[in-house]
């Protein structure tokens, strides 16, 4: 069985938290895990023999429409979840509060 080659994408905030993490849920998963910090002023390129991108990072609309136009399965984790309509794991802000209250 071939292993999954997955992308997690940064911007300019890499999260070292963010990455242990996606990496832990690679390793049980089987998959080959490449992290990239992309300025974000321009398109993603290279996307090709990639299998998924998890964005962990607010992008400008040109690198999340380049990534969608991929075809590629996309999964968010940036904390500003409307930007993009796609799957998402983010935190519920209002239960948070409300657990704290």
């Amino acid at each position: 069985m071939q292993l999954q080659h997955i992308l997690l994408l940064f911007g300019q905030r890499y999260n070292p938290s963010i990455h242990a993490g996606v990496a832990r849920h690679a390793a049980k998963m089987r998959w080959h895990l490449s992290m990239l910090i992309h300025p974000g002023d321009r398109k993603l390129k290279g996307l090709s023999g990639l299998q998924g991108v998890i964005l962990a990072d607010r992008f400008e609309e040109l690198v999340v429409e380049s990534v969608v136009a991929s075809g590629l399965p996309v999964v968010c984790l940036s904390p500003d979840p409307e930007r993009y309509a796609g799957a998402r794991v983010c935190a519920d802000n209002r239960a948070i509060g409300e657990m704290a209250a």
